[in-house]
């Protein structure tokens, strides 16, 4: 039996046991677009949220009352938008600043906000001056964690303590007096002394003590509604039952240096099939955001195709990649498709068109990109925003609406189709709360799946019409051997 999660924050000791999940859920594909930078995001117009770039503005300066005296309202700029994923809903506001100063160098920085309250979510800031925060730091460690604690109860709603799953990050910098010590601290959100899942905060403080940045993932449009830690399964008899039922499938793992810009892959062992957790109170299993009551069966490895496709893919023009938008970018009647923009660009090695593009409905209006592979016409980013302004009935049963998935993977991801295989643990899957049926095909690679690399596609509950398609990118050449890794069983 199945059953979807409405309103539920699920607590840490609740849970028992949380394993991680196999790389290929469709959870973990999305955790990665955000790390990868391939996150996208639908911009919306500033006649569709309540806030003036002043309102904007006064905030920042009420949460850092100091040290930026010196720019101007015209330093500031600022944007709209809703982000993919669970939180469709929730618009967030960019506010960012840009200013050259009096020597010629550029200040930037960048802020984001969300909710009625304008909560921080984001703030990223590189001083000019850091000749303080170099090494040796003016500021220990000690003192970092006191003044990101401080920060951390003035600014976020709710109760946080410091993490005691991740260890505090340390960078001395490279110790040649150019790049200032940065002290990390992780914050872990509790309530009823249980820390909350995926409820973060990550807060850096320079060597001299300030804040240069902040990320915050604990936002929730509605209050949630968390179980009490009461009559819950005991902790050994849910290792018991993790153990009984855990086995380990052989993934490729790809981590991606962010300084170098470069990717190394690994053979690791994730558990299979892929959960998250066991429901303390029912001991039903987390899979892919739904409780069940048994564990599904590992799935065999089945390619979307066996060998890549015989015909040769055809370059496409910018004239080509426009009409694919204007064909696949239907709206209803009430709104109006405007093509803003066509740039050719390249992304990770990839020549590319981006073609940018606004649905607006009288005054207002959101947009975002669609991308698209110059030498094979590959879909790489694609989402019609116009669904999201839509009321969707759900006519299609998962089967029809995987069918679906499948043929717009083979129409528009054609020419690497061999490459990814059907979605695991299949079988739980339901529309979202906007009636749109989310897949993951995994990529594939001697027979392994790829953590993190997949085919995401949307469907219409109501339709089968393609809602979104995503392609995460990367050139690696040299894959570890499957037959290198260690026996599972030592």
């Amino acid at each position: 039996m199945n059953s979807r999660r409405i309103g539920i924050v699920s607590l840490s000791t609740a849970l028992a046991i949380s394993v991680s999940a196999s790389g290929v859920s469709a959870e973990e594909a999305v955790t990665e677009q955000a790390e990868t930078g391939e996150k996208q995001v639908v911009e919306i117009s500033a006649a569709d949220v309540n806030f003036t770039k002043q309102d904007l503005i006064d905030r920042f300066y009420e949460l850092f009352p100091s040290g930026f005296d010196f720019l101007e309202e015209s330093d500031f700029h600022t944007n709209h938008f809703r982000g993919v994923g669970s939180d469709d809903d929730i618009i967030r506001h960019h506010l960012s600043f840009q200013k050259e100063t009096a020597d010629g160098e550029q200040v930037r920085g960048s802020v984001e906000f969300v909710g009625e309250k304008l909560e921080l979510q984001y703030f990223d800031y590189q001083p000019k001056n850091v000749q303080d925060a170099l090494y040796p730091a003016d500021v220990t460690q000690e003192e970092a964690e006191s003044y990101a604690k401080e920060f951390v109860e003035n600014t976020a709603s709710g109760k946080y303590e410091l993490s005691d799953q991740q260890r505090p990050n340390v960078s001395v910098g490279n110790q040649t007096l150019t790049e200032p010590v940065e002290y990390e601290f992780y914050f872990q959100r509790m309530k009823n002394d249980i820390p909350v899942q995926n409820q973060n905060i990550q807060v850096t403080v320079l060597g001299n003590g300030e804040i240069s940045n902040y990320r915050n993932t604990t936002y929730q449009q509605e209050s949630a509604s968390y179980e009490e830690p009461e009559d819950i399964v005991e902790k050994e008899e849910a290792k018991a039952t993790i153990a009984d039922n855990l086995d380990l499938r052989l993934q490729y793992n790809i981590q991606h240096d962010f300084e170098s810009n470069e990717e190394n892959v690994n053979l690791v062992y994730a558990p299979s099939p892929g959960f998250q957790g066991i429901q303390a109170k029912t001991g039903d299993w987390d899979v892919n955001g739904s409780f069940v009551s048994e564990l599904p069966e590992e799935n065999d490895i089945k390619r979307l195709r066996e060998e890549p496709v015989e015909t040769e893919a055809d370059p496409v023009s910018r004239e080509d990649a426009e009409e694919m938008a204007k064909d696949l970018l239907t709206v209803s009647d009430d709104a109006e498709l405007n093509i803003e923009s066509i740039e050719e660009t390249e992304r990770n090695g990839t020549d590319v068109f981006s073609v940018q593009f606004m649905i607006y409905r009288g005054n207002s209006g959101s947009g975002t990109s669609f991308i698209v592979e110059k030498d094979t016409g590959d879909i790489v980013q694609f989402r019609n925003v116009d669904y999201y302004q839509r009321s969707l009935e759900e006519n299609l049963t998962e089967e029809e609406a995987l069918e679906a998935a499948v043929e717009a993977a083979e129409t528009y991801g054609g020419s690497s189709i061999h490459e990814y295989a059907y979605p695991f643990n299949d079988g739980i899957a339901n529309p979202d709360n906007r009636g749109v049926y989310n897949f993951s095909f995994p990529q594939v690679k001697n027979g392994l799946p790829v953590q993190g690399r997949a085919l995401n596609i949307g469907i219409s509950a109501e339709d089968g019409e393609l809602v979104s398609f995503s392609k995460l990118q990367g050139e690696i050449e040299n894959w570890p051997e499957p037959e290198s890794a260690v026996d599972k069983e030592k």
